[in-house]
Formats: C-alpha cells, sequence, structure tokens
C-alpha cells in the first residue's frame, strides 16, 4: 500500500467511527406507554375549580365583553380594510 491509500483507509476509518458515535439513538429516553387511562381524565378527574352558578357569571362577563357595537366594528373595519 502507498501512503496515500493508506492514509485514505485511516480517514475513512476516523469517519466511520465518528458518525457511530454521532448517533443518537442511545441519547433520547425512550417514551413510557401508558396502558389505560390517565389519572386527569374520567372517574380519577379533578373536581371543577368553579362552582357552576359562577363559572356561568364569569361567563356571560366574559362574553358581553366581546360585544362589539356598530361603530366600533365600522372603526375597525375602515382602520383595517387595506390588510387584506
Amino acid at each position: 500500500m502507498t501512503k496515500l491509500s493508506m492514509r485514505k483507509s485511516r480517514l475513512r476509518a476516523l469517519k466511520k467511527n465518528a458518525r457511530k458515535s454521532m448517533t443518537c439513538r442511545n441519547e433520547i429516553p425512550k417514551q413510557k406507554k401508558v396502558n389505560g387511562p390517565d389519572g386527569k381524565y374520567g372517574p380519577n378527574a379533578a373536581t371543577p375549580d368553579l362552582a357552576a352558578v359562577a363559572f356561568e357569571i364569569m361567563k356571560s362577563a366574559f362574553l358581553q365583553r366581546l360585544e362589539l357595537s356598530t361603530e366600533q366594528i365600522q372603526e375597525i373595519e375602515a382602520v383595517t380594510h387595506l390588510q387584506g
């Protein structure tokens, strides 16, 4: 073998070893497989934070804040009509 072919074979071997060490399959932990329901669903679910009445009051207040008057709607349309 000539010096050049020896260098090439050595370089190939170094690249091969580098590729082997770069594989990440050993670095990523395997995901657990869950068979069955999670503790946060079904009969094990947590109870709601709000009572039903309080939830409805807060829901209606939120929906009222979202409502716009016709003047507000026209103003938004005028400001954004060129954004197309």
